[in-house]
């Protein structure tokens, strides 16, 4: 009996040695999840304020020229003239960011690589056109030719379309599947069904 009585004394100190090492462990990655997770929220913010502006961007100067009738075949140069006086910026903080939300889904990094090589690519055709527009102002000899200004110009507003289209779907993804506090069931729900948003978005990706 006294040997019954020892080996269960046994079990219930190695029990209760396991039951608190597993707790120990749980506190721990609870402690150590807090700070990512809080580290996640602020870079998936940041990211958004980005997308936000350069979405804000396209909606404005889209709406200006409804409103000042600009005609069809004037608006890639009227656009082209805007964004060379504001162009869409990013924060400093935006690349580490961004990095650091792309992990989280492929989709989100698909649209925000999608971004960010629109915007590059936007920018160059910018620093060319600011150097035709000077030269055009100050009576000096044209860089380029009226055809490539004007290719430029017109491959300038289908890429801030392009821009702002997938700013959105960023965006949505991230509010979605990173700063949701139902992300973990939104993750799961698109594996077996997408809204028809979500689908417009991964279509953009094809």
């Amino acid at each position: 009996m006294s040997t019954f009585l020892s080996a269960i004394k046994e079990w219930q100190d190695l029990a209760g040695a396991t039951l608190g090492g597993l707790i120990s462990l749980a506190v721990a990655l609870i402690v150590a999840y807090i700070p990512i997770r809080r580290e996640d929220l602020t870079a998936a913010m940041l990211v958004i304020s980005n997308l936000v502006a350069a979405r804000a961007r396209h909606t404005s100067l889209t709406a200006l020229a409804k409103t000042r009738s600009i005609p069809e075949d004037e608006y890639p140069f009227w656009l082209s003239e805007k964004l060379i006086q504001s162009r869409p910026k990013l924060t400093s903080t935006y690349d580490a960011a961004s990095m650091r939300v792309m992990a989280t889904d492929v989709h989100i990094a698909s649209h925000i690589s999608m971004f960010d090589l629109t915007l590059r690519e936007m920018d160059e055709k910018l620093d060319k056109l600011a150097d035709d527009f000077h030269a055009k102002r100050t009576g000096q000899p044209a860089p380029r030719t009226l055809d490539a200004m004007k290719s430029d110009a017109r491959l300038l507003a289908i890429e801030l379309d392009r821009l702002a289209t997938h700013a959105n779907c960023a965006e949505k993804l991230i509010v979605s599947l990173v700063l949701a506090r139902s992300r973990h069931w939104n993750k799961l729900k698109r594996r077996f069904r997408m809204s028809p948003e979500e689908q417009q978005c991964l279509a953009k990706l094809k």
